[in-house]
């Protein structure tokens, strides 16, 4: 006679099952992922041994409470913030900061297979979410009139959230390489250099700065144990990607900052018409001044009889010249009918789809990032110019987010006021943000002391570091590589602000902190 499940057997299984959708659910669906927690907590509940569950709680009280800290830090917060409902928006996003402790500590505490199998889940969801944004973009690619914004190759969460769990499912597959016997286990060499295929894609500054750092934890901690010499032949070879690439990098930086001449030219063009200099303005396209040597007359003509496009048209609301001069100035050359017949087909569908650039047709979108990144620190140091440029944006937000922090140093502004001072202080400071960039922090650590202050920050870490230092189980490799992933990601990114961001950051030090002990 076969075995009968138990209630009880049926409610955990339940539980285990739920973590797994969730895991697979956070890189592609915010809605099953808010089903798969409500479904952990109903099989919770279903377990109906609260004498058990009190029992797992008074046996690691301590850990249970200093893993919760950081919610028990915003949670106090409410109590000094006057805008109430913008403090309970926040408490709800940051729920599973408890929760999930709670669940796991007395739910169902998982085995290490376990364990193994929500992280494999959620690292495969990942790269099936990049594989259908990759897809998803190259059919548009073709169809679309305008460049299209490679942010979409992310289609259910944000792109940077999506890398951090990228990053994360690189460092597993790297771990499990090295763990598993079977020859099979080379083939998890093929999604991650397709992580590092869809990173350069995307031209996500984040996995580039994050997938080297977990190379380095990964030779520090299990390569150079099994290989000395093969450690030091990737440490090596990491110095010399890193050097070249620090040389790649500073010649983005001197085609954009290093300031060329014209050569000395006639002030008129082939067709006798002359050019004109509007000197006041000081844009320019890898170093050549935008607004010199340009015939508009030209480059009406001739560019209408290239492209349906019409040169005083408009392109997402900025006048579409302005890419056609743009372009051909940073291709060195001056702008009359000469220069547009000159334009490849490649030009010509590039202008059109708004690309204002040369250096975006030819360079990878790393590169191209890297490009506008510095493009946008210098439209900054000659104009000022702030809006939509995610570094400078960036330095802004954290400026005003700073200024707030220094009159509010010990417990900051409440859970609930934080964005209320951000805009006020952006109209005290009169900044040139517009009022759809007037964002937070994007800065983890800022949010914290802007809205807890030093104490909030310090208790925040201290229940990241502590429950690390003091783990003991097998996987003490994973569960400090996804520390390390998130902390790092928190100086540039409200990592936790999100649902996707907030979850999987709770779930992944849940899972181990409250996991079944094999080892003492």
């Amino acid at each position: 006679m076969g075995h009968k499940m138990s209630f009880r057997e049926f409610s955990n299984n339940l539980f285990v099952f739920a973590c797994f959708t969730l895991s697979a659910s956070i890189p592609v669906s915010k809605f099953t992922t808010s089903v798969s927690l409500l479904l952990m907590a109903l099989a919770w509940v279903m377990q109906w041994n609260w004498q058990e569950k009190k029992q797992q709680f008074l046996a690691k009280r301590k850990l249970f409470f200093i893993t919760t800290i950081a919610y028990y830090v915003f949670v106090i917060g409410v109590f000094y913030s006057s805008d109430l409902g913008y403090a309970l928006h926040d408490l709800k996003i940051k729920i599973p900061l408890f929760a999930l402790p709670v669940l796991f500590l007395t739910g169902v505490q998982l085995s290490k297979n376990q364990i193994l199998t929500a992280l494999s889940l959620l690292s495969a969801s990942a790269v099936v979410a990049t594989i259908i944004g990759v897809v998803n973009y190259n059919i548009t690619l073709g169809t679309s009139e305008e460049i299209f914004n490679l942010r979409a190759l992310s289609p259910f969460i944000s792109h940077i959230r999506l890398t951090l769990i990228l990053s994360f499912g690189v460092g597993l597959s790297l771990w499990a390489i090295i763990q598993l016997k079977t020859n099979l286990r080379w083939l998890l060499i093929i999604p991650v250099l397709w992580v590092v295929y869809f990173v350069f894609l995307i031209g996500n500054l984040t996995g580039v700065i994050i997938l080297p750092l977990i190379v380095l934890l990964f030779t520090i901690s299990y390569l150079y144990r099994y290989s000395s010499k093969l450690a030091i032949l990737i440490v090596l070879f990491s110095c010399t990607a890193i050097c070249f690439s620090m040389v790649k990098v500073f010649n983005v930086y001197e085609i954009v900052f290093n300031n060329k001449q014209y050569k000395q030219e006639p002030n008129q063009t082939k067709l006798g018409n002359n050019y004109t200099h509007d000197l006041s303005r000081k844009d320019t396209e890898n170093g050549m001044l935008t607004w010199s040597y340009v015939c508009e007359n030209e480059l009406e003509t001739s560019w209408n009889l290239r492209s349906d496009k019409l040169y005083n048209g408009t392109l997402n609301g900025f006048p579409f010249k302005d890419v056609l001069v743009r372009y051909l100035t940073s291709k060195g050359v001056r702008k009359d009918s000469e220069s547009v017949n000159q334009l490849s087909e490649k030009d010509v569908i590039a202008i059109e789809k708004g690309v204002a650039n040369v250096f975006y047709t030819e360079n990878s979108e790393l590169l191209s990032r890297i490009h506008t990144s510095f493009c946008e620190l210098k439209n900054l140091k000659n104009n000022g110019y702030v809006n939509g440029s995610s570094i400078t944006m960036r330095l802004e937000y954290w400026k005003t987010g700073w200024e707030i922090f220094t009159n509010h140093l010990v417990f900051g502004v409440g859970t609930g006021d934080i964005k209320q001072l951000y805009q006020e202080t952006y109209k005290a400071n009169k900044s040139k943000l517009e009022l759809k960039y007037q964002r937070r922090s994007h800065n983890q650590y800022l949010s914290l002391l802007v809205t807890s202050g030093v104490v909030g920050l310090l208790f925040f870490l201290f229940a990241c570091i502590y429950p690390i230092i003091n783990y003991k189980g097998e996987l003490k490799f994973l569960y400090l590589m996804g520390l390390v992933i998130f902390l790092v990601s928190m100086f540039w990114e409200d990592t936790i602000e999100s649902q996707a961001g907030c979850t999987t950051f709770a779930l992944l030090t849940s899972m181990f902190i409250f996991s079944k002990k094999t080892r003492a």
